[in-house]
């Protein structure tokens, strides 16, 4: 394989969903990883794969290889997958009352620190287009950096309690964005008047354990095709 292509093998790695463990191969393969284009299309960051590392005692080495990933491939990344907890019930038979476990509890463990907004903090508004927040809490450096992101057109949010409120009050800023999920416990108070905002919305899916938004409220979404 030394002697493929490196658009060729950056399409391998992509197929083989390889992780930055293949840059240990050779200094050829390290570079095709870091620098293909192919490869720099989507990156998820999940509590699961964490998960995975921690039970072998390399939560740690986790951390460090993923911020080192970001650092030098954050910029080019289009679409962003991002988990903070994670359950070790299967997914297809999670409920609300299965315990979680956070991914900043264990960074602080290992000694590092790991926060949503050092990781929006290495990516490039120009070249993101889609982001999905599963069960994240949003601080303050994350909040500030979704409101600079005026070009993203897709995101789905997936929170198992509240919307947090960083979040929701960075939503008016986000006018480009075509398609938006919401999945919620509770709907918080100004998120029907936040969407209005969202003028080129032309497909909005809200799931909740209760509350949904007033349809009056989504008026002004003219653009609006699939509710």
């Amino acid at each position: 394989m030394e002697s493929l292509p490196d658009a060729l093998l950056g399409m391998i790695f992509k197929a083989a969903e390889a992780d930055a463990a293949i840059t240990l191969v050779s200094r050829h393969w390290r570079r095709v990883f870091f620098s293909e284009p192919a490869l720099r299309e989507g990156l998820e960051l999940t509590a699961r794969s964490l998960g995975k590392a921690e039970s072998e005692g390399k939560a740690q080495q986790w951390f460090a290889t993923q911020a080192s990933l970001l650092r030098r491939i954050g910029g080019f990344v289009q679409h962003l997958g991002y988990s903070q907890r994670f359950t070790t019930t299967d997914y297809a038979t999670v409920s609300w009352d299965d315990p979680l476990i956070d991914m900043q509890q264990l960074a602080a463990a290992s000694g590092m620190e790991w926060q949503l907004g050092s990781v929006l903090a290495h990516l490039n508004p120009a070249s993101l287009r889609s982001l999905y927040l599963e069960w994240t809490s949003v601080d303050a450096a994350a909040a500030a950096a979704l409101e600079r992101w005026s070009g993203l057109t897709g995101r789905l949010f997936e929170c198992r309690d509240d919307v947090p409120a960083p979040l929701l009050a960075a939503l008016p800023s986000l006018s480009q964005l075509q398609w938006l999920e919401f999945r919620y416990g509770n709907m918080p108070e100004g998120l029907s008047t936040a969407l209005q905002h969202l003028t080129q919305l032309s497909c909005l899916i809200c799931t909740s354990d209760n509350t949904l938004p007033e349809l009056t409220a989504l008026l002004p979404l003219t653009r609006l095709r699939t509710l």
